[in-house]
């Protein structure tokens, strides 16, 4: 097999490689336009000058830039993340206008990240809204330290809203957090009675939380052997969580052979 066949059959499977992936349209194309190029001359050098004088000898890196843009944007339209996706597609018309836009514009992957970063600390503060809300659930005796700790986090709260209330309601944030729809409506009242500085208005005491831990400690060995059996029917949990035996306690993890 001679130089020049070989060259088209290598470029021939980067046809394929990048044609069959949906987030490489743009080195696709790119290897396809090579591609016609060789089947067009009878030399790899001949390729070569041509590619010179066409612009493709150096539009390499610029399919690769947008094709890595192209993923942002995908994932961006995917997350409902529309500025995101809108910032995604100047950018690559700028680099379709400009081949060396990605390496005169050196802040570029800054920009865009600097973009994302408003949906990802959103994010990352719901998730640390329902850890405030499971620490505070555990106990209900320290309000002060959760409604501080859940003002900071409602500070980062920026997209698509900084309303703790509208983001709770909307599908994609429900989604984030992993529990009965009883309890994350529990969680959702329990931040907006929090950013209204009142949960010291909600009625536990500490005898009936004292209570409560009591009861559960004397059952731990009825919930041991439940845990045995499941264990023996295939269900596999790999430790008990017992309750400390008072409010400042700590929890004790025992691991179920």
């Amino acid at each position: 097999m001679d130089e020049m066949t070989t060259t088209k059959e290598l470029y021939g499977l980067y046809v394929s490689r990048f044609g069959s992936c949906q987030r490489t349209p743009f080195q696709a194309d790119y290897y396809k336009k090579w591609l016609d190029l060789l089947n067009s001359c009878s030399s790899n050098e001949e390729a070569e000058e041509k590619s010179k004088e066409n612009g493709l000898y150096t539009a390499g890196a610029s399919a690769v830039a947008m094709d890595r843009i192209f993923a942002n944007k995908q994932a961006a339209m995917e997350m409902g993340w529309t500025d995101v996706a809108e910032f995604c597609d100047e950018i690559i018309q700028k680099i379709k206008a400009d081949p060396y836009y990605t390496f005169t514009h050196t802040s570029l992957w800054a920009d865009l990240q600097a973009k994302k970063n408003g949906w990802i600390w959103t994010i990352e503060a719901f998730h640390r809204l329902f850890v405030d809300f499971r620490e505070f659930d555990d106990t209900r005796t320290d309000p002060d330290r959760a409604i501080a700790s859940i003002a900071n986090d409602l500070k980062m709260l920026s997209k698509p809203s900084s309303d703790f209330a509208t983001l709770a309601a909307m599908p994609s944030f429900r989604a984030l957090i992993d529990c009965s729809d009883e309890y994350y409506k529990e969680f959702t009242d329990t931040v907006l009675k929090a950013a209204a500085g009142h949960l010291d208005t909600i009625q536990w005491s500490a005898q009936s939380k004292q209570d409560e831990i009591e009861d559960l400690w004397n059952k731990r060995d009825t919930l041991t052997e439940e845990c045995r059996q499941w264990y023996s029917q295939g269900v596999k949990p790999p430790c008990l969580r017992l309750s400390p035996e008072s409010a400042d306690g700590k929890y004790e993890l025992i691991d179920i052979e």
